[in-house]
């Protein structure tokens, strides 16, 4: 090297908290819902969904295949299965509901769900309770809560006496893998349930990629207003899990 040359000063190392923060929020959220018409409804209420008798009145809501998509592309961000990001959205969707930042439900649960258990996993669920915490944080913090809480199977059992006073949620999964030869056809439910809960929400799947929410009210508790005020916050919930997954579910701006 030439003695007369001179060496210059190293570029500055910029800060790595504010190198890493861009980079970990493009890894969490999730762009393809707002490039693929956030200005559309992410939930279609079924134009003939809608069933009632002298107790419940049950209303059916298509997920669309983008929206089923976005809800896949966001539990991957996450690192979470799918159910439980939807089990993130409902669960927000009844804290703001019910104005409560911690909700407790019940759900419908399998007990042997091992690799080797596949033929009774259906024969040993039974109904647990388990609570939703939202206070203090965000649409993330919420799913990756109840991600370790189904994880580590932090449950419990209901109350004799008060078994029938939460929200009940239900996935209704459907193994559309063909197994020697054969086939599930799926047939949807398309009529009024009866329940002894408060409220029932059940997620089916119509196809592979076309899901469907089924909420039943308790016509006594609900009225129309209530009903409706339910989807727009379910909306809300969506918007916010898939587009917002950084933001406080109890922002400023909630109602």
């Amino acid at each position: 090297a030439d003695a007369d040359s001179v060496l210059t000063d190293l570029p500055a190392i910029p800060n790595m908290y504010e190198a890493l923060v861009p980079r970990l929020r493009n890894t969490i959220f999730s762009t393809c819902v707002a490039a693929e018409g956030a200005d559309n409804q992410l939930i279609t209420l079924d134009p003939i969904g809608q069933w009632w008798n002298a107790e419940t009145f049950t209303i059916g809501a298509s997920l669309p295949k983008e929206v089923v998509i976005a809800v896949r592309h966001s539990a991957h961000r996450l690192a979470i299965p799918e159910d439980i990001a939807l089990l993130t959205v409902i669960g927000v969707t009844l804290a703001w509901f019910q104005d409560q930042h911690v909700v407790p439900i019940a759900m419908i649960v399998p007990q042997r769900d091992g690799p080797e258990h596949n033929e009774m996993v259906g024969l040993f669920a039974d109904f647990r309770q388990l609570c939703v915490c939202t206070g203090n944080l965000s649409f993330a913090g919420v799913a990756l809560h109840l991600h370790n809480l189904v994880k580590e199977r932090l449950w419990r059992p209901p109350g004799v006496a008060t078994q029938f006073d939460l929200p009940l949620v239900n996935f209704e999964w459907t193994d559309f893998d063909e197994h020697a030869g054969f086939s599930q056809h799926v047939k949807l439910y398309q009529r009024a349930e009866t329940i002894r809960y408060p409220m029932k929400v059940a997620v089916e799947q119509s196809s592979r990629d076309i899901w469907r929410m089924r909420v039943a009210f308790q016509s006594s508790m609900f009225d129309e207003g209530r009903r409706q005020h339910f989807f727009q916050l379910w909306e809300k919930s969506f918007r916010g899990l898939l587009e917002r997954p950084l933001a406080l579910v109890w922002s400023n701006n909630t109602s």
